[in-house]
């Protein structure tokens, strides 16, 4: 993880012009990733896919923040990162109750990972 955020600063790339396709080519990546782990059966195979998706997520991080950090003022930046990342929190913790919880869905583990993604 720490690797792909480091390596994602010195990637020689112009990232004003190719942010946005490499955002987009990572993320249908993660997404064949995320399929990948909810259809297999082979643990080992899942621990794999899981590594390259928080590594590629890890690589993703540093870019986002520079696109929307490049617009905004310093003051700006941190209440939009903190109030992103509070509500990304209630939003999982919500999501989390709902699956996981015997008084909501009470999934099992594999389809809690369908739904919830990682």
């Amino acid at each position: 993880g720490a690797g792909a955020s480091l390596a994602a600063g010195y990637v020689k790339i112009r990232w004003r012009l190719w942010s946005e396709l490499v955002v987009g080519v990572v993320t249908a990546f993660q997404a064949g990733l995320l399929l990948l782990m909810n259809t297999t059966s082979n643990i080992w195979l899942c621990y794999a896919a899981y590594v390259l998706f928080r590594g590629s997520y890890q690589f993703l991080v540093p870019l986002a923040i520079f696109q929307i950090a490049t617009s905004l003022s310093k003051e700006l930046c941190a209440l939009v990162f903190g109030v992103n990342t509070f509500f990304a929190i209630v939003l999982k913790t919500i999501i989390t109750i709902i699956v996981a919880d015997k008084r909501g869905l009470g999934l099992s583990v594999h389809p809690q990972v369908g739904i919830r993604g990682t």
